[in-house]
């Protein structure tokens, strides 16, 4: 199937379901390590047998944003795959129970990173601001963060993607995985409603 068919197919479900424009669509497929990264832009290229599919996916309504990210596979998916996503499902896990009033973003970042797969994977957090707007702080899992991004408090009232990522065999962006996550005063909520499950296509 032709990636900007898809893209195009995307479109239509945001728009017919009542959706703001433009959706916001990062997207980046390929061969596992050699993945094609274009934010909202699909390439010319066909999915062929053994692609990543990694796709940010925003609903804009109003003003307001939420963003899921899924990776999937195309075919037969690398021996890693299943063990990066269980890594990254437990590290989304550490972090919205870790997310509520008063946490640090230091102490996110630490909720999320591992070392596993006798010392093959490594998961770092990817987060920032949704809800009202593009806000931040803008975390990229693995990137060293100034001291003032590390401390700062997060609120009640603020709402993010959090979306963890594992890298294998130095292979980054293995496996990602997020959701739209409110901070509430008794903690976080999830805001969507998927399964923390495999995706291949085939």
């Amino acid at each position: 199937v032709r990636e900007r068919h898809v893209f195009a197919q995307m479109m239509f479900a945001n728009a017919d379901a009542g959706g703001s424009f433009t959706p916001m669509v990062g997207w980046a497929s390929g061969p596992m390590g050699r993945a094609y990264h274009r934010l909202e832009q699909p390439s010319f290229r066909t999915l062929q047998e053994g692609d990543v599919l990694a796709l940010e996916i925003e609903g804009r309504w109003g003003g307001y944003i939420a963003q899921i990210d899924q990776v999937s596979a195309i075919g037969q998916p690398q021996p890693a795959f299943g063990d990066a996503a269980k890594l990254t499902w437990a590290a989304f896990d550490r972090v919205v129970d870790k997310l509520r009033p008063g946490v640090t973003i230091a102490e996110l970042i630490e909720a999320a990173t591992t070392t596993s797969l006798d010392g093959r994977a490594v998961t770092g957090l990817g987060m920032h601001g949704r809800g009202l707007g593009d806000d931040g702080p803008l975390l990229v899992a693995g990137r060293p963060e100034a001291r003032e991004i590390l401390e700062l408090v997060i609120d009640e009232g603020c709402v993010f993607v959090v979306k963890p990522s594992a890298t294998v065999d130095r292979v980054g962006d293995y496996y990602r995985w997020g959701d739209s996550v409110a901070v509430t005063n008794s903690g976080a909520k999830r805001l969507g409603t998927r399964s923390q499950e495999l995706t291949i296509l085939v």
